[in-house]
């Protein structure tokens, strides 16, 4: 859904475009279409489709404290093609913590997921051996994901992934806040 109203907000889409765009079939973008119009976020066009101005307050929103990019670390199985997360959380310092994650994002469909933690310029991966630790650390030490300076959980998952990096990010924020 997030995607779907980036690229709407960038370019008219009819479905079609859409689906061919996001690689979900014509009827689910259609389906998809309809939730974002009913709920106020796009508005249909005489070419297709717009995210409203909701809509763009709406992916503002979620990027002021979602901040996923794409990453690649060479040599490492899955992860050639891959996205990073931060999540604006206590950052999982112990194997517990760190297991905890993984396997909300296992239960998001996704078997492969490296958690770690960012504290100021620090950024460390739990429970991995150090020579596979010291290559994910240089691959996104670079990443505009993980700003200098702030703290939070980092979650790297291969690119097909995505959706259950950010269900897991959004639900770990939702733990995170609730009473």
């Amino acid at each position: 859904m997030l995607e779907a109203l980036r690229r709407l907000s960038r370019n008219e889409l009819g479905r079609i475009a859409l689906s061919s765009e996001l690689g979900i079939g014509e009827a689910s973008s259609k389906t998809l279409l309809k939730r974002l119009a009913r709920e106020g976020l796009v508005e249909r066009t005489r070419l297709g489709h717009v995210t409203t101005d909701r809509g763009r307050a709406v992916i503002g929103l979620i990027d002021s404290v979602l901040r996923v990019c794409e990453c690649s670390i060479p040599g490492q199985r899955d992860l050639d093609m891959c996205y990073v997360g931060l999540a604006p959380t206590e950052p999982p310092t112990s194997i517990v913590d760190v297991y905890r994650l993984r396997d909300l994002i296992v239960a998001g469909g996704c078997n492969v997921a490296v958690v770690g933690f960012k504290v100021n310029d620090s950024v460390g991966f739990p429970g991995l051996p150090e020579d596979i630790e010291g290559a994910i650390r240089s691959a996104v030490a670079q990443s505009p994901c993980l700003p200098p300076g702030g703290r939070g959980a980092i979650i790297i998952v291969p690119s097909r992934c995505l959706k259950a990096l950010v269900s897991g990010i959004l639900e770990l924020l939702y733990t995170s806040c609730a009473p």
